[in-house]
């Protein structure tokens, strides 16, 4: 490098220091770059896999709660009958379209007890041996399995979601599965097709490495991430979640992220190869590598043929210089062309040497002129020996200041002389000096001849004398101003004390702006230092002055006056920091400090007495009027409590004219006492000089609130005490009576079986419970108090919570919403909610209430199986009737035809025996032909007695007492030679069918005037009386009566009592009545004695 040209090593260093400029600017914008693509790539991919698994948890969420939701409809029937079990899967459209493999209903046992869609010959497979269907008899909750092989799709990785099924004992009677076929047409299987680059994929696992969803299906389910092949994966089944790169088990590095999935547990993960993702980025590096290389050659061609240009005259000067004469004193001119450094370099040369020797000349002289003011200079000076510290030489000033003349200072040490106060400080500035350190006005203490101490600058340095080491010192003496200054800080300090303690606020002002303040302007502005130095006073102040003139204009006008004349005193209107304004009184001084002109303002706070002066403008009539308009009872005491003046309220009270309570004092006018109340505010106010507040009970029972207010004199001292007292006996009775009903309220809340909740509104945390509530629940109340319903997992499902939500919101109350709760212990009940929006001390809360309907819905569900049972019942005997009704009209029509033929014979024979007067003959025809009518007879009221139970039955209202009416006068009109009495009551109506009911009161009616024939006069009532609080129409006669133990017998068909056979009938019409009155849900029975006749009694 030594034999390389100035020209070549300059040109190198251009050339170097550029390229190490541009490789230094290109690394730093590539790894900005470069970390700025990562942490991109990083936080989208991040983002896509978080939106990703948000989705798939959402997906499985309400997959499992739909499948949840169809367990709880699983009749528990159905666990026993395949068929229905069949039936109640296949019409799940909604859980069929959602699981892909299949859904299926599992006994107790584990057997397969129906699956849709059907496949034959699987029925009864045993799946006790599946982990979903142990884990679920295990915990008795719904469950997501691991990846299994499906039985169903052979060969295919599966997932299987799990809902028990319990009676209503709380048993498990069987498992509803829905099963996710990891190869088929789902939103997982969606996942592994899902690309975000050409080479990025997702895949999903679970806690145990197995591999859920891949791109690659041969690694689904049979084959498990090796432990330690992916740091990332590591970090997330350790809980980790984000991004970060890594090298994958196929050994590729990767950009990896990570997130799990809530409702499982499981982990989703992205992979994207950084060979992809980091390539352009690679480009960009490979072209910048070129495009420096071919600027370094240039770069470095150019500087050296620039070089060689600038060089040319330098090297010109350096051979000249190279063949000066080592003998001094001759003079050599160097002649260059040139007027730019070198040209300068070589005329400074010139005029170097020319000047040199008459610089030694010149040195000998200023060697005598340096003598002479080493020893004149006001400055002491000192020359020692560096080695001994023998003074070598000193000046007069040293004499004078040490006191000490030359003779008895040459060849003598400073420590000899003790003229350092400390020795050590000798030895420091030395030791600096000897370090190479400069030694500069370092302030040191000396001592002189008579021992007085003498601080002064001290500096110090080394020179050589023919080849010795000597110490010259330079020290000036400021002993008088060290004193001034500690005088001046003394000052200083008393000021600062003065101004501190002030009671009034100090500033300084300086171009316009705030530069320092005492504490009293801080309080006064109620804002920190930071928040008041530098401002002017114009931002401390309201945009205008109460004279209407802005504030700024103002306060510069001000300064301005005060800078150019005499102090300025006026008043002015700030702003605090808070908002609030306020009056001061200000002082501006023009200060003259350290050269510098400033203006002291003195800030005194006037609001008071603004306040007092506006309060004395208002006149002594106007003070009385607003005394004596407020409701208080005012009072104005002097030093020794003796009222003064009273407001009209004051006078009312005591039923007093203003000279009688004139003198008076309060507590013996109101309280009835010879001193002062215990506690009374008034003395308290005086005793104290502070406002003060209590309340006071008087003899008569009623509640005072007093305050006192202290009036003092100009030195501060108490001259009076205006009282304020105000009646409060009703707002403590109103308070008493709200904290009663308060307490009845809480005890009520307590005790009361229902759950009762309050909660917030804005985060549903609860307030209180109730007993009830911890009974049902299991909870203790400070378990739950300060928790929500979602933290304690009450909802069974989050789409009821949703609904009261939505209703809450909707309407602003909730109505018998029914929701599923779970207790702590895990137990289930189902709830009737209702809500109201509640204040209390001022915030708005929930009051919850939650009626248990377990038991009813347990029960409604039993009813239902008994309805449906009896619906089943009924239909049986439906058909059964049919058929009977049909095998009625059958033989009632087959019997007919032969009827009317022998009626048709037993008519030509009686002509035919008329004709031949054959009399005995003609008496059995006659016989037979009155038996084939009363066979008709009997068949037609058969036919009748069937129909009844077809006919359509239509409800009107009917008047009963009309259409008895109507009935008996057909009677009547059938045997009109008959004596009878009818009564019927009034107005009676019933709801009902008029066809059917005609035919009731006709049966009714018709055999009370049939069995009442033998009666001199027939007596027939129909009437209505009361049984259980609902009315009973009745029908009495005065006929033959019956046994009691007959009445049951009455209205069976064909059953007709003893000595019935001599009244017509054909034993149907009661049995007709009493299928009525069932079909319009009502009873029918009757009461009677043998020979007073019988009662009839219907309900409708």
């Amino acid at each position: 490098m030594n034999t390389l040209s100035l020209k070549t090593k300059m040109a190198l260093a251009v050339s170097l220091l550029f390229l190490l400029v541009i490789a230094l600017l290109s690394w730093c914008a590539l790894a900005y770059q470069e970390r700025s693509l990562k942490n991109a790539i990083s936080r989208q991919q991040f983002a896509l896999v978080s939106s990703l698994a948000e989705n798939i948890d959402d997906k499985l969420r309400l997959a499992h709660g739909t499948l949840i939701a169809a367990a709880r409809q699983v009749q528990p029937s159905a666990a026993g009958s395949a068929d229905r079990a069949q039936r109640f899967l296949d019409a799940r459209i909604t859980l069929l379209s959602i699981f892909d493999n299949g859904l299926f209903l599992i006994s107790s046992d584990g057997r397969l007890i129906a699956e849709s869609p059907y496949l034959p010959g699987r029925r009864g497979r045993d799946d006790s041996h599946q982990e979903f269907y142990q884990q679920t008899v295990k915990t008795g909750k719904p469950y997501i399995s691991k990846p299994y092989t499906s039985s169903r799709t052979p060969g295919h990785p599966a997932i299987f979601l799990s809902a028990p099924v319990f009676d209503r004992h709380g048993r498990l009677t069987a498992i509803l599965g829905g099963s996710f076929d990891l190869w088929g047409s789902n939103f997982l299987q969606e996942l592994s097709r899902t690309r975000y680059s050409e080479t990025g994929y997702f895949y999903l696992t679970d806690r145990d490495r197995t591999i859920i969803v891949h791109p690659d299906k041969d690694r689904i389910l049979p084959r498990a991430l090796p432990a330690g092949t992916n740091a990332m994966y590591e970090k997330a089944l350790a809980g980790f979640e984000g991004s970060g790169e890594t090298v994958n088990s196929d050994g590729v590095r990767v950009i990896s992220s990570v997130r799990h999935l809530r409702t499982t547990g499981w982990i989703l993960a992205a992979n994207y190869p950084t060979s992809e993702a980091y390539a352009s980025m690679a480009a960009a590096k490979r072209y910048f590598l070129l495009a420096t290389v071919g600027l370094t050659i240039a770069v470095l061609t150019i500087t050296w043929l620039l070089m060689k240009r600038f060089t040319g005259p330098l090297e010109a000067f350096t051979r000249h210089v190279e063949s000066v004469p080592e003998k001094f004193g001759e003079h050599h001119s160097l002649e260059i062309g040139s007027n730019d450094e070198i040209g300068i370099l070589g005329q400074a040369f010139n005029r170097m040497v020319t000047t040199l020797e008459s610089q030694q000349a010149a040195l000998r002289e200023s060697e005598e002129k340096f003598s002479k003011a080493f020893h004149l200079a006001p400055s002491l000076f000192a020359l020692t020996n560096l080695n001994d510290g023998r003074i070598i030489e000193v000046n007069e000033a040293f004499e004078r200041l040490f006191g000490y003349r030359r003779e008895e200072i040459i060849g003598r040490s400073t420590l000899d002389l003790d003229i350092w106060n400390n020795p050590a400080d000798r030895d420091r500035l030395i030791g600096m000096l000897r370090d190479g350190r400069e030694v500069r006005e370092q302030e040191i203490t000396f001592r002189d001849r008579t021992g007085n101490l003498l601080v002064g600058l001290y500096s110090a340095a080394i020179i050589d004398v023919h080849g010795d080491k000597y110490l010259l010192s330079l020290h000036n003496d400021i002993t008088a101003r060290k004193r001034a200054e500690e005088a001046l800080r003394e000052s200083e300090v008393r000021y600062r004390t003065l101004v501190e303690g002030a009671n009034d606020a100090i500033c300084t002002i300086r171009d316009g702006c705030f530069v320092n303040c005492n504490r009293k302007a801080l309080e006064m502005f109620r804002c920190t230092a930071e928040e008041f130095i530098g401002r002017r006073p114009e931002h401390l102040s309201p945009p205008m002055q109460p004279d209407g003139i802005d504030s700024a204009s103002k306060a510069r006008e001000k300064v301005v006056q005060a800078l150019a004349g005499p102090p300025q005193f006026f008043e002015w209107r700030h702003l605090r920091s808070d908002g609030t304004l306020f009056d001061v009184e200000i002082s501006l001084n023009r200060l003259e400090y350290q050269g510098k002109t400033e203006l002291l303002a003195i800030i005194r706070d006037i609001t008071e007495r603004k306040r007092a002066e506006e309060a004395l403008k208002v006149s002594e009539a106007e003070k009385s009027l607003i005394l004596n308009s407020t409701i208080d009872l005012v009072v104005y005491h002097d030093a020794d409590m003796k009222i003064l003046w009273g407001n009209l309220k004051a006078l009312d009270s005591v039923g007093m004219q203003p000279e009688e309570l004139t003198g008076r004092q309060c507590w013996e006018l109101w309280h009835q006492r010879t001193e002062p109340c215990v506690g009374c505010p008034v003395v308290l106010a005086r005793d104290t000089g502070q406002p003060q507040e209590a309340e006071i009970r008087s003899p008569d029972g009623r509640q005072w609130y007093i305050r006192g207010f202290p009036i003092k004199d100009d030195d501060g001292k108490v001259k009076g005490v205006v009282e304020f007292c105000l009646d409060v006996t009703g707002r403590k009775r109103a308070e008493e009576a709200l904290q009663e009903s308060e307490e009845k309220f809480a005890k009520a809340f307590r005790a009361t079986p229902s759950i009762l909740v309050i909660s917030t509104i804005a985060e549903g945390r609860y307030i209180e419970v109730n007993e009830a509530f911890e009974r049902i629940l299991g909870y203790r109340r400070d378990e739950v108090v300060g928790r929500t319903s979602l933290e304690l997992n009450i909802w069974e499902t989050p789409e009821a919570r949703s609904r009261f939500l939505q209703a809450l919101r909707e309407d602003g109350k909730v109505r018998d919403l029914e929701a599923n709760f779970r207790g702590k212990r895990g137990d289930h009940f189902v709830g009737l909610l209702s809500s109201e929006v509640i204040e209390i001390k001022g915030e708005q809360c929930l009051l919850i209430l939650v009626n248990d309907i377990t038991e009813r819905k347990r029960m409604e569900a039993e009813i239902e199986i008994l309805n449906t049972d009896l619906a089943a019942r009924a239909a049986e005997l439906e058909a059964a009737n049919q058929e009977l009704e049909a095998f009625n009209y059958t033989v009632s029509h087959d019997l007919r035809t032969p009827l009317s033929a022998i009626n048709s014979c037993c008519q030509i024979m009686m002509e035919l025996d008329a004709d031949a007067h054959m009399s005995e003959g003609t008496e059995f025809i006659r016989l037979i032909h009155e038996a084939v009518w009363r066979m008709n007879g009997l068949i037609s009221a058969l036919l009748d007695f069937s129909r009844l139970s077809r006919v359509e039955l239509s409800r009107e209202r009917v008047d009963l007492t009309e259409m008895a009416k109507a009935v008996v006068c057909q009677l009547r009109m059938s045997e009109p030679e008959r004596r009878a009495l009818f009564t019927a009551a009034d107005g009676v109506e019933a709801l009902g069918d008029p066809r059917l009911l005609r035919i009731v009161l006709e049966n009714l009616l018709g055999n009370a005037w049939k069995y009442t024939v033998n009666r001199e006069t027939a007596e027939i009532e129909f009437g209505v009386t009361e049984a259980d609080g609902k009315p009973v129409c009745f029908v009495r006669d005065n006929g033959p009566g019956f046994a009691t133990d007959d009445a049951d017998r009455l209205f069976r068909p064909f059953q007709r009592l003893a000595g019935a056979e001599n009244f017509p009938g054909h034993g149907i019409g009661l049995a007709a009545v009493k299928r009525i009155i069932q079909r319009h849900g009502g009873r029918v029975w009757a009461e009677g004695e043998v020979g007073k006749g019988a009662t009839f009694f219907f309900t409708l």
